[in-house]
């Protein structure tokens, strides 16, 4: 069964799109009201979402300082959210804290405020999958077969594949346009043994 703690974002779901002007957010990380503070997850969070039977998670990377609406949109029904880097904006982190539990890793743009005290690299288990996280696929630092999953970003470029058992995924770049490359995100839906991808183009 899925996890039963959506309710709990409720009130964080009203305020990225019932009372937050987004322009006003992304530009100068506020809004008409304030976000709840991004906080690393509990240790409570982490062992629950291991125990999880199934679990839809939302992969995003390199917004740059941009948080767009579409992407909000399309992250509302996720139970975890993975942010690969790239961030470059504490307000970038409270808005998708608002949706739901977040992990995040520092990209090589992330400095200043909290942003540059982030991890390298994240280990989370998520509905008994094994996920590792890394801004920059050159810097993984552990074998790959000692996890079902490696997110990475970094490139902008939206990819996917299987080696040795192991899906990579690069959910491609959810901020700002780089030259022609398309603006994407992707959601990971797991269940029992199975894991289904869908990269998703934001119709901007």
């Amino acid at each position: 069964m899925r996890p039963t703690h959506r309710a709990r974002w409720d009130s964080g779901l009203s305020l990225a799109f019932g009372f937050v002007d987004l322009h006003a957010f992304n530009s100068a990380g506020k809004g008409t009201m304030p976000l709840k503070p991004w906080t690393l997850p509990t240790d409570r969070q982490l062992n629950a979402a291991a125990q999880w039977e199934s679990a839809r998670v939302g992969l995003i990377s390199d917004t740059h300082d941009l948080l767009r609406e579409e992407a909000l949109a399309e992250l509302t029904e996720c139970d975890w959210i993975l942010h690969a880097g790239d961030i470059c904006s504490v307000a970038v982190l409270d808005g998708l804290a608002a949706l739901a539990p977040l992990s995040v890793v520092r990209g090589n743009n992330d400095w200043g405020e909290i942003v540059n005290e982030l991890p390298h690299n994240v280990r989370i288990e998520i509905a008994g999958h094994r996920i590792y996280m890394v801004h920059d696929r050159n810097d993984i630092a552990m074998d790959p077969k000692e996890t079902d999953v490696v997110v990475f970003g970094h490139s902008h470029k939206p990819e996917n594949y299987e080696q040795d058992g192991v899906l990579f995924v690069n959910p491609g770049a959810a901020g700002k346009r780089r030259f022609t490359l398309p603006i994407t995100l992707a959601i990971l839906n797991l269940h029992g043994s199975d894991r289904v991808l869908e990269t998703i183009e934001l119709d901007l």
